[in-house]
């Protein structure tokens, strides 16, 4: 289960899987809130608690400490628990941004991974993922694996479950990308159960083939997805993409969200 916060003046969220992580990120977005009334950015701050009411002032450059202390009080009743579903559903597509998230990151994955039936792997790097699965103390009834890395894929054998690795060449096209990935879709969404898939090439396909083809593809992977009622994560690195890239694609998914260290963040805030 994750612990859940969601901000009541934006879009704001936050996942975390101990509460610790989501109250800090909790008591910095509000104050920030309240920083952000004073056009000149300098004290005297007024702040207001969303929550009861309560007031205060902070005369000098603090980090909000009142207000951080007061919100405390309201700690955990303000939090939801959800399950991983909650990021990653049926149907959904999520932009996971994993620069600099490794933990926070992992976790939702190994969730994931645990929640499955069916489970598809697109990846440069099976073994990666591979050794993630085997942690897994009870792994999907079936997997398959589309890359373009050769053998031998050193976790294959380990991770208790069927794993179907498909080598593709290393010059494949989008078309023919396509068709093997809408193959795998259409066959376990067939079979029912929970299907989930990751996707981590997007941003080595829009390198390859451009921003335009990018979209159209994910677009046309994504209407697959929909009908085999799969939810699909797509992880990329902020950092290897230009922010005016990613925000074009923004509008293909579900939502968006920035893993940092032990927590996961909705926005950017």
């Amino acid at each position: 289960m994750w612990y859940r916060w969601t901000c009541g003046g934006c879009d704001h969220a936050v996942w975390s899987r101990n509460l610790s992580p989501g109250v800090t990120e909790m008591q910095s977005h509000l104050w920030m809130h309240h920083r952000r009334k004073r056009s000149d950015g300098t004290p005297p701050y007024r702040w207001e608690c969303p929550y009861c009411g309560a007031t205060g002032v902070e005369y000098v450059q603090t980090d909000g400490n009142a207000l951080k202390n007061h919100l405390t009080e309201h700690v955990p009743s303000v939090f939801d628990t959800v399950s991983t579903s909650d990021l990653v559903h049926p149907g959904g597509r999520l932009l996971l941004y994993t620069g600099g998230g490794g933990t926070a990151a992992t976790v939702m994955r190994k969730h994931v991974f645990f929640d499955a039936d069916s489970l598809l792997l697109v990846t440069a790097t099976p073994d990666k993922q591979l050794e993630l699965l085997s942690e897994i103390p009870f792994p999907p009834v079936r997997t398959a694996v589309l890359t373009t890395a050769s053998p031998p894929y050193e976790y294959a054998d380990a991770t208790g479950g069927q794993v179907d690795v498909i080598q593709l060449e290393g010059g494949i096209g989008l078309t023919e990308l396509a068709r093997e990935s809408s193959d795998v879709i259409e066959d376990y969404g067939d079979r029912g159960g929970t299907f989930h898939i990751e996707f981590d090439i997007a941003g080595a396909i829009i390198e390859r083939f451009g921003l335009e083809s990018a979209f159209k593809f994910i677009s046309a992977l994504n209407a697959w997805i929909h009908r085999a009622e799969a939810g699909i994560y797509y992880p990329v690195s902020s950092s290897k993409q230009p922010k005016s890239v990613l925000n074009a694609l923004d509008g293909l998914f579900d939502r968006s969200i920035r893993a940092r260290e032990k927590r996961l963040v909705s926005s950017f805030n």
